[in-house]
């Protein structure tokens, strides 16, 4: 079958680019023609892919997705394809991979927080109009996309916002990719990683990791890390993985007087490394679909200390590995959790829950899930272009 697949974006580090490849992988494998619209890619192509990049020129980035989604729905009319994934949301799609919250819930939430009664006002934003307009192209009750989801709570809001009807809702099982596995020699990588940052062997690292790290709530974990006693501070570090714009909350630390406990790298390779090096895992983030680290903090019985909003937060409850701060935030809680794990002589009980609980978990089968559904998609569309 001929597939076409759209994604904004693709970078090597970037976990819903890192899920793209793996469903786009397995179609690969299995025979398909594939061809990826996109509109930059950075790193290596598959082999056997046949991948076009539009240009998206505009002043904003909402100009731009909406200049990609007319790009590519002019490339379509050129060719004829069997199904087209997307995993961003653009309209046209006949299966759309739920890589991102409901934007629309985002935003009011945001406006509720900083505006109260006055949240209304969102409507005059352009940007929320052209999000919203493009989500509601794939979740509107007389749309035809098939949708891909990550967790109950993400599914939950977007019918609530938009009416999707469940019939065409698929929710896929927790997933991680396969790279993610034990340190074999954890003592020698705790060394690596503390030489590396110069960190001494008998202070805590909080590891903070992600491509946006700004979504994850940084702040956040520099606001609690300040809030700690000053002898428990003096032996804290905190270590970002991933996103080289964390540098953005530099002043930020100054101004808490906690920038020589804050170390930034960008993207690696070695997050297993990372894991393994650490104590404690902080994940305060103000949305995230699923939070797939939790999941990848387990296997190296790392505890963690997450905020509620996680899809996968209710994987760190079940076992009993970590703190979930409650909805709706508050900084204070999150502060109490921090301070709880780090003095708690539990730490290493939770750490060593996750790793058991993990291992009752099927993390291999979303990819092949989603390729499968992929594929069904696809035939009923051929058929019912043959049949018409």
């Amino acid at each position: 079958m001929r597939l076409a697949f759209c994604i904004f974006k693709y970078f090597p580090f970037g976990g819903l680019q890192r899920n793209f490849l793996n469903i786009l992988q397995f179609l690969l494998d299995r025979g398909h023609h594939i061809t990826v619209y996109t509109t930059q890619w950075d790193g290596e192509v598959p082999e056997g892919i046949h991948l076009t990049c539009v240009a998206a020129h505009a002043f904003s980035n909402h100009g731009k997705v909406q200049r990609f989604a007319n790009a590519v729905r002019s490339l379509m009319q050129t060719e004829e394809f069997d199904a087209v994934i997307g995993f961003n949301k653009i309209p046209g799609l006949d299966v759309y991979y739920a890589g991102d919250p409901c934007y629309d819930a985002l935003t009011q939430r945001r406006y509720s927080e900083r505006l109260g009664s006055f949240e209304w006002l969102r409507w005059f934003n352009p940007r929320y109009h052209r999000y919203r307009s493009m989500e509601k192209a794939v979740f509107d009750p007389m749309a035809q996309t098939q949708i891909l989801f990550l967790s109950p709570n993400q599914q939950s809001e977007f019918l609530a916002h938009y009416g999707t009807p469940s019939a065409r809702c698929h929710m896929l099982p927790p997933g991680m990719l396969a790279d993610r596995q034990p340190v074999a020699d954890r003592v020698q990588a705790r060394q690596k990683i503390r030489q590396e940052f110069h960190i001494p062997e008998d202070e805590f690292v909080m590891l903070m990791t992600g491509s946006c790290l700004k979504t994850k709530g940084l702040d956040r974990a520099l606001h609690a890390l300040s809030s700690l006693p000053r002898t428990t501070r003096s032996r804290c570090q905190l270590l970002t993985v991933g996103d080289e714009r964390a540098r953005a909350f530099i002043p930020l630390a100054k101004k808490l007087g906690i920038q020589d406990r804050l170390h930034i790298s960008g993207p690696r390779s070695d997050i297993p490394t990372f894991m393994a090096s650490s104590d404690v895992l902080l994940h305060p983030a103000y949305s995230d679909n699923t939070g797939t680290v939790l999941l990848e903090s387990m296997v190296y019985a790392l505890p963690s200390v997450v905020t509620e909003v996680c899809g996968y937060a209710r994987y760190v409850s079940a076992a009993k590995a970590g703190t979930v701060v409650p909805n709706p935030f508050e900084q204070t809680r999150l502060n109490h959790a921090l301070l709880d794990m780090l003095s708690s002589p539990r730490r290493h009980e939770w750490g060593q829950n996750g790793a058991t609980f993990i291992k009752t978990l099927d993390l291999s089968s979303r990819f092949l899930q989603a390729a499968t559904l992929v594929e069904s998609v696809a035939r009923e569309r051929a058929h019912a272009r043959t049949t018409a």
